[in-house]
């Protein structure tokens, strides 16, 4: 799908005295890909969000179509050095670190988000802080509809 040039929001669109109304700010890395403009804008809102002591989110959202992991990784950085909460797919962890193992992955706590909360489908999740890993066996449901499965649960865990 591509978006129009003119329906792209643009650095100049992101108003500070509307960010600083926020209490979250949640970014998604699909949205990070859609276009220099937009992503230009996100990083102005996370600098924002950040100076007034916002809490900023990120969910990688990796599309593929879209994008390449090595292309979100550079992308993702601006806002990985800002976010408290980082919500990626288990996938999308090892793809957003170039890693291919949890443990090893966990350096992304570095940058300094205070929560890590992977995405693990059908297995649950892991909840991830400096001091300790919780695994969370996921809710068995039956699946009418998988779509916005990943906002829902970036919605539960944000909210504040």
């Amino acid at each position: 799908m591509k978006y129009s040039a003119a329906a792209q929001i643009k650095p100049n669109d992101v108003d500070e005295d509307f960010v600083k109304s926020f209490k979250v700010l949640h970014i998604m890395g699909s949205t990070l890909s859609i276009g220099e403009a937009v992503r230009e804008a996100c990083y102005k809102a996370v600098k924002i969000a950040s100076r007034f002591g916002i809490i900023v989110t990120y969910d990688p959202n990796l599309r593929r179509e879209l994008i390449s992991p090595r292309t979100i990784r550079k992308l993702s950085e601006p806002v990985l050095k800002t976010a408290e909460i980082i919500m990626p797919s288990q996938k999308e962890f090892f793809d957003l670190t170039g890693k291919n193992n949890i443990r090893e992955s966990l350096e992304i706590l570095k940058k300094g988000a205070s929560l890590l909360a992977v995405k693990i489908g059908n297995k649950g999740s892991l909840g991830v802080t400096e001091q300790e890993v919780v695994s969370e066996p996921a809710y068995i449901v039956r699946e009418v509809d998988p779509t916005g499965a990943g906002d829902a649960f970036d919605a539960a865990i944000v909210k504040p």
